[in-house]
């Protein structure tokens, strides 16, 4: 049977850090999850572990990635959009856009070498 831990520590304390960072209560989080609110509230005082299945629909309801859960206290969570990749921030983003050109190639063609 799992005791109760003095101080929630490790994937608990992590949740309950990220939970309130997005601004969700327990039951806001526990709705988008799909999870009872009792759910939500003994996976932050550690007394219940969480499925795999469970931690990646919390990850993707608080946006947040898997890694984020095994970070340390206090570190700055990745937002992330959707799935995959980390969000970028709005200057990285400008940088990478491609310059226009005046000439548009064909699809599935190579252009040649510069």
């Amino acid at each position: 049977m799992p005791r109760k831990a003095e101080q929630p520590t490790g994937f608990a304390a992590r949740l309950k850090t990220l939970r309130e960072a997005a601004g969700l209560s327990q039951q806001q989080l526990a709705d988008r999850v799909g999870l009872h609110k009792f759910s939500i509230a003994k996976l932050e005082q550690g007394i219940q572990e969480p499925t795999w299945p469970n931690v990646l629909l919390i990850a993707q309801a608080l946006g947040v990635g898997c890694a984020d859960f095994m970070a340390e206290p206090g570190s700055e969570p990745v937002r992330h959009v959707g799935r995959g990749r980390p969000a970028k921030a709005e200057a990285d983003v400008a940088e990478e856009r491609p310059k226009p050109s005046g000439e548009k190639k064909a699809k599935g063609q190579r252009r040649p070498p510069a």
